[in-house]
């Protein structure tokens, strides 16, 4: 039996270690500390919906001190506005580089039970 999952945009921290200190709590939190969720942001259209997530990258930086739990320094972020779309943008806001059509995030955990994998992600 396939479950559908729904896909919700969000800002996905790109950080200096690309595995974390400690591989047992990050796979129990899944990846809470390296996403950061978008709200009315990923209804604008594409010009304010930049500027939108600029400005909300660096309310995320300023509140973190640049520093991401388990994970290090934060070095950027990608904008995930589905599957298989991406923008990178640099800790100041702004847009570096996109759209990206191959981007994939670290620091995934998965376990076997049996013969069947589960995720830990959000």
């Amino acid at each position: 039996m396939t479950i559908p999952v729904t896909f919700f945009p969000y800002l996905y921290v790109e950080t200096a270690r690309k595995i974390p200190s400690s591989i047992v709590i990050a796979a129990v939190m899944g990846q809470r500390q390296k996403r950061v969720i978008l709200t009315e942001a990923a209804a604008l259209p594409w010009p304010a919906q930049a500027e939108a997530v600029g400005a909300l990258i660096r309310a995320h930086y300023a509140e973190t001190g640049g520093d991401c739990f388990l994970f290090g320094a934060i070095e950027g972020y990608v904008l995930r506005l589905t599957p298989e779309l991406a923008y990178r943008f640099g800790t100041d806001g702004a847009l570096q580089e996109g759209p990206l059509t191959d981007f994939h995030e670290d620091g995934v955990a998965i376990a076997m039970i049996g013969d069947q994998p589960f995720t830990f992600r959000e």
